[in-house]
């Protein structure tokens, strides 16, 4: 296919389209090139002790909000799937 981005780009578009006339394919979407919103955050330490929790409870939680964690897997034979659970 080619390293230029355009091309691929155009490319990944085309199949997109082609996934999305597909009735059992649920919102495809692209995530090369695409930019992604970044988020900053101001922990108040104390009020965070006060509830019982510490910055890195606060960012475990977050990181499996955004990017998900593996919570089971489903086995059949002996193949096995992780279902990874995430923030909608």
């Amino acid at each position: 296919i080619g390293p230029d981005p355009l091309v691929l780009r155009d490319i990944a578009h085309r199949v997109r389209t082609v996934m999305a006339a597909n009735p059992q394919v649920v919102a495809p979407h692209l995530e090369w090139d695409e930019r992604a919103p970044i988020l900053y955050l101001a922990m108040e330490v104390e009020r965070l002790l006060l509830l019982g929790l510490t910055p890195r409870d606060v960012a475990q939680q977050l990181q499996s909000q955004l990017e998900g964690r593996a919570v089971t897997q489903l086995r059949q034979d002996i193949r096995s799937v992780e279902v990874i659970a995430r923030g909608a």
